[in-house]
């Protein structure tokens, strides 16, 4: 789900060495970092370059993130220079994509001067916002905008179809040994994603996760559905279904997601939770694993071992992916704002590396839910805030 006006998810891309496209003239110092954005902006450009400047042309360019009124992520703007002229794009996602509503060659970038604390809003095209302090101001005059004028605005506005804008990245680890202390509740734990038209869905996705992974033990948790395939004594949990999808959305009415505020709050999560419990004629129990107020990962531990899942309820947050082999690659998606994940497991990795220091990495085994990563690895000291955790336990 995503936080409204509190933490500014802007992202800098830092110029490297120039690189030439192939099958082009036109060389980019920009580190691409692959995601959907990149790829529109680079396909349009390259078009557009080529048509405008004939022959070779160096393209320079960065970006940062824009943001709608009410400062949900709603796509980037590249500032840009060719051959030493300045342009700008603005991309924005809505329902049908990914677009590019403005592009200007021979033009500064409207939000050049914003404050490094402001948000920079997108309110339509040909107006630029930023927001600082709870006050919003043009981007290019700086002129303040009053209550009166952002009201007239807000009713053309576009709005963000983003819960998160996701940053990635990477690190190596070479060591000279490595030990691994792991345990994982399934050999394929559940792992739901977002349902078309219910926003800020994270909280019900992750206790749809929990509900199918409690229905192996408690087979009327979703009536006449198996969620699991069983191979020998080893569970490989289905994903999405209609069924499955179904109990998300049960779960999003019993705990009034969105009817407060955007998203869920931990009441309105074990309200909802116990609701759809009781009506299946089952109890649960919570139980926490913060200890003066700070996450405490021991308890997380102690309560994945005794077979029960926990949930992790973010602020900021990462999921990674582990490739190990004589090193260790991983790569990280992350992102700000509020998200809630399900634990299935945790993996702690303590490495003595090439100098002979010490080094131990601990995460735990999520259900994402999240289409772009189902699955992965939350590093818990990674690029996160943790509000609260606890475990769920159905009896």
């Amino acid at each position: 789900m995503k936080k409204f006006c509190l933490i500014i998810a802007a992202i800098a891309i830092i110029l490297i060495a120039f690189s030439l496209e192939q099958g082009t003239n036109i060389a980019y110092a920009m580190n691409k970092n692959g995601d959907e954005y990149d790829k529109v902006f680079f396909e349009n450009v390259d078009k557009m370059v080529s048509d405008i400047y004939q022959g070779k042309a160096t393209v320079i360019a960065t970006k940062e993130v824009l943001y709608d009124i009410n400062c949900a992520p709603l796509g980037y703007v590249y500032d840009f220079t060719v051959n030493e002229e300045h342009g700008y794009a603005i991309l924005i996602k809505n329902n049908n994509g990914i677009e590019m509503p403005e592009v200007f060659f021979d033009a500064r970038c409207p939000y050049e001067n914003v404050v490094e604390n402001g948000y920079r809003i997108y309110a339509y095209n040909m107006l630029y916002l930023y927001k600082t302090n709870n006050d919003v101001f043009f981007a290019e005059s700086n002129e303040y905008v009053s209550s009166e004028e952002l009201s007239q605005i807000s009713k053309h506005a576009y709005y963000s179809a983003n819960e998160y804008v996701f940053s990635s990245s990477s690190e190596t680890i070479t060591f000279v040994s490595r030990q691994e202390n792991k345990k994982e509740l399934a050999v394929r734990y559940p792992a739901l994603i977002e349902i078309a038209n219910y926003s800020n869905a994270c909280a019900p996705i992750a206790a749809g996760g929990i509900i199918q992974y409690w229905d192996r033990f408690y087979e009327n948790l979703i009536p006449e559905y198996t969620p699991y395939t069983k191979i020998g004594n080893s569970y490989l949990y289905k994903e999405a279904s209609e069924t499955l999808n179904s109990v998300v959305i049960q779960l999003y009415n019993d705990m009034g997601t969105n009817s407060i505020r955007p998203g869920t709050s931990v009441m309105q999560f074990k309200t909802g939770v116990t609701a759809y419990c009781t009506k299946q004629g089952y109890s649960v129990n919570f139980n926490s694993c913060m200890t003066n107020e700070y996450f405490d990962y021991e308890k997380a531990k102690e309560k994945i071992d005794a077979g029960l899942p926990v949930v992790l309820f973010l602020d900021k947050f990462s999921v990674a992916n582990i490739n190990s082999g004589n090193d260790d690659a991983i790569s990280y998606l992350y992102a700000n704002g509020c998200h809630v994940m399900a634990g299935y497991g945790y993996k702690e990795i303590n490495y003595v590396l090439s100098n002979n220091s010490n080094r131990c990495d601990r995460y735990i085994s999520v259900g994402a839910g999240l289409s772009i990563r189902k699955r992965g690895y939350f590093n818990i000291n990674y690029n996160t805030q943790i509000d609260d955790v606890f475990s769920v336990s159905i009896s």
